[in-house]
Parts: C-alpha cells; sequence; structure tokens
C-alpha cells in the first residue's frame, strides 16, 4: 500500500495522482499502472494460496471499474479470477466527505451483502484506498457472516484522516 498525499504537504503523491486519475479522469493508462502495481504488491504478501479474490463493491452509480481493474490485477497475479461475491444496494455520502465518528453508520448504510457462496473461503479483498478502515472492516465483517474461513485486504493507497 502508498501514500495517497506527500507527507505534510496537501499535494498528491505519483500514487495519488495516478488513482486520481484513474477514478476521478478514467484514465485507462492510470488505471493499468495502478493495476500493475497493486499486483507487484500483492505477490509480495503472505497471501492465500488459492484464495477468492473479491473486490470492495462500489455504490451504485459511480464507476466500478478501477476497483475491478485492481482485483483483476490481484486475481491474475495470484492465478486465480475474480469473484462478484458482493454488491451494494445503496449510495451514500461520500466517506471522505464524513466525519470519521460517522463513517461507520454510512457504511452500514450502503447494504452491501455477500451475494455468492463464501463458506470456507480465504479471501483476498480488493480495495482502491483506505481512509478509517471503516467499509474494510463491514465488508470483512458480512464475508465472516456469510461463513468465509479468513478475510485479508489488498488496498493500493492509504489517506489521511481527516
Amino acid at each position: 500500500m502508498g501514500e495517497y498525499w506527500l507527507p505534510g504537504r496537501r499535494e498528491r503523491s505519483p500514487l495519488g495522482r495516478r488513482m486520481r486519475a484513474a477514478k476521478d479522469e478514467g484514465d485507462a493508462d492510470a488505471l493499468r499502472e495502478l493495476g500493475d502495481e497493486v499486483a507487484g504488491w500483492a505477490r509480495s504478501l503472505p497471501l492465500p494460496a488459492d484464495p477468492t479474490v473479491v473486490p470492495v463493491p462500489t455504490a451504485p452509480g459511480r464507476d466500478p471499474r478501477p476497483v475491478r481493474a485492481l482485483a483483476d490485477a490481484v486475481a491474475a497475479t495470484l492465478g486465480v479470477t475474480t469473484a462478484d461475491a458482493m454488491v451494494r444496494r445503496h449510495a451514500t455520502a461520500r466517506l471522505r466527505d464524513m466525519p470519521v465518528e460517522g463513517r461507520p453508520a454510512v457504511v452500514e448504510a450502503g447494504g452491501y451483502e455477500v451475494v455468492a457462496d463464501v463458506a470456507g473461503a480465504e479471501v483476498v479483498l480488493v480495495d482502491d484506498v483506505i481512509l478509517t478502515g471503516s467499509t474494510l472492516a463491514h465488508v470483512a465483517f458480512r464475508l465472516r457472516a456469510a461463513g468465509a474461513a479468513d478475510v485479508v485486504a489488498v488496498v493500493a493507497a492509504r489517506t489521511r484522516r481527516s
């Protein structure tokens, strides 16, 4: 995982600039570069040998391609396919616009639901950016409640808490 912002500055890191280009500008080259970078990190991590790779679902109306492309890159590196094991039923306010203490309630309101059999699976959960971990914790909880044996996360970038 890399840093979205340069330390102590209000300027995006190179990773943050690629993430913004991929997510907010639809830059396919930036998305490919991010996928390659995340796949490289995944190769260096102690991940399960035959995992179920699951992208964190995006809100209805938001472009799912960035997170899906990252999950596909991780899955290809691990020699597996990406599983569409979860959906998000509701759009909510963007977490980056919410106070930290309000984020868990907003995540809960997203209506995340496991829609595939994950019983006994070792899940590698993939997301693009982590703020406080509220979304990852909630989605991991849902996967475990549906029977996943373990859930580990691979995230492209960490941003500052605000």
